[in-house]
């Protein structure tokens, strides 16, 4: 199984969200055939992009009828910036970590929460073989890859046997899954961002629903980001993640 992951926000912002769509291979195949078909109808659209049809909610629900028919589930994570931000000024950090600033960015923090807590939960979802991670090109990228030995060592081990292989980062623009998991990504955004706490659960969109997709939203305070950056920074994690050359890498 895959699950295609698009960011809504920046560290600049009051709400940061990733969300996204779980579904086979094959399911996603056939996702990309209907979907392309849509996109075939408008020349002039190359790619989706909620933010640029969100004042067209007929032509964006007929895309919505598409993720209805192919994904077996949604999947988000809410940051609270400002406390993420707070977490990390707080956090009494051992002196062989360095470069802390970076991890206010909410990107580094949601990127692993969402990947850990579908495979801490997937079980109940009858989801008995891993799942990996597709994500959009993002400039966080590349430091996430650098860290995902650091990111996987810190996962609890009962988690870490669930989770897929190193996680992808594609172009949206010919990643079609990728183009649904932006229109989740921007709902999410906009149901907290408007106080509508029930988004998620009524999947308010401008459109009616037809189905009820199994979905997971992952909510996160200070206190969750101290406990976990604790975790992070605690030498027996870091000594399982050491370097061919015998030095851990504390570079964030």
């Amino acid at each position: 199984m895959k699950c295609y992951v698009d960011a809504s926000g920046s560290g600049d912002d009051r709400v940061f969200v990733m969300a996204g769509y779980v579904a086979t291979d094959d399911a996603w195949r056939h996702f990309c055939i209907d979907w392309q078909e849509l996109l075939d109808e408008s020349p002039a659209l190359k790619a989706f992009k909620m933010n640029k049809l969100r004042r067209r909610p007929t032509r964006c629900e007929r895309f919505y009828r598409v993720i209805e028919k192919h994904v077996a589930l949604a999947v988000s994570c809410y940051i609270p910036v400002d406390e993420l931000a707070a977490a990390v000024d707080e956090t009494p950090w051992p002196h062989y970590i360095s470069g802390t600033a970076a991890l206010k960015d909410p990107y580094y923090f949601a990127f692993k929460a969402i990947i850990d807590l579908l495979a801490q939960h997937q079980s109940r979802l009858r989801i008995d073989e891993s799942v990996d991670f597709v994500f959009d090109t993002e400039t966080q990228g590349d430091r996430c890859l650098s860290q995902w030995n650091r990111m996987l060592i810190s996962s609890d081990p009962s988690i870490r046997v669930r989770i897929g292989g190193v996680p992808e980062y594609q172009d949206d623009k010919s990643c079609l899954p990728l183009q649904a998991a932006d229109m989740y990504a921007y709902w999410v955004r906009k149901w907290w961002l408007d106080g509508q706490a029930d988004g998620i659960e009524n999947l308010t969109f401008p459109w009616q629903a037809d189905l009820s997709l199994p979905r997971m939203s992952f909510e996160f305070c200070k206190a969750d980001f101290l406990q976990e950056f604790q975790r992070f920074s605690d030498p027996a994690v870091l000594a399982r993640a050491r370097l061919n050359d015998d030095e851990v890498d504390t570079r964030l």
